[in-house]
């Protein structure tokens, strides 16, 4: 199961940096991390986000759930495929 560390790191890994002015002293880490974190976030309570993470969790395994079926599915249908296929070789030789 995905925590919500590794769901930052991807997330940290899908955004460019931002072009920095060369005049301009690089940001702190402190001051990194504050970018990320909403204002609606910083006026939540604990608890509230604790429950928006249990919600994401929830959707990312209901997500990967899907995934996982679809991708047997496709399987599935590639095999059909790949049998029809063959048959239809096989008919032309007859």
């Amino acid at each position: 199961m995905a925590t919500l560390e590794d769901l930052d790191d991807l997330e940290h890994q899908t955004q460019p940096e931002p072009v920095q002015n060369p005049t301009e002293k690089p940001p702190t880490e402190e001051a990194k991390e504050d970018d990320l974190i909403d204002d609606e976030i910083l006026r939540l309570s604990t608890a509230d986000i604790v429950a928006r993470r249990r919600l994401l969790e929830a959707e990312l395994r209901l997500n990967k759930s899907e995934f996982q079926r679809l991708s047997h599915e496709k399987n599935n249908m590639q095999e059909k495929i790949k049998d029809n296929v063959e048959k239809i070789e096989n008919n032309r030789w007859v």
